[in-house]
């Protein structure tokens, strides 16, 4: 993406998804998070080369993760419904396994998860769990 605005961004997510026959409908809907204003929101483009060094850190720091959710999940994967895959939620960007109990709503079956977050109540990233 460096040097492409989110407008270019835009058209090629959407070109990508239609070639996957994905409902792009969806793609501009509301965050219900608080995201914070940035440049790149008024069109500059995105500057990847600057940040180089901070982004091979963010992604040594979920990928590694990752391999750690792998482990986590693993003794799950006999429940039924069990673990989902790991998915990185964009509205916190955290990943995360979630193990279903119980089929039913998916809002108030029993569930929990083990995942891993970057946000400004920490200084550093880290893991947590729920029930």
């Amino acid at each position: 993406m460096h040097g492409k605005t989110n407008a270019e961004a835009k058209t090629w997510l959407l070109a990508e998804a239609a070639q996957l026959r994905l409902d792009g409908d969806e793609f501009d809907a509301v965050s219900h998070s608080e995201i914070p204003d940035h440049p790149v929101a008024a069109g500059a483009p995105y500057d990847v080369e600057t940040h180089a060094q901070a982004m091979a850190e963010f992604c040594n720091y979920y990928g590694n993760a990752n391999l750690v959710l792998v482990s986590v999940r693993e003794p799950y994967l006999d429940i039924q419904p069990g673990p989902n895959e790991i998915p990185m939620w964009p509205h916190h960007f955290d990943i995360a396994v979630l193990v279903t109990l119980e089929d039913g709503v998916p809002e108030t079956a029993k569930v929990f998860g083990f995942g891993f977050d970057g946000d400004a109540s920490c200084e550093q990233p880290y893991f947590y769990t729920y029930p």
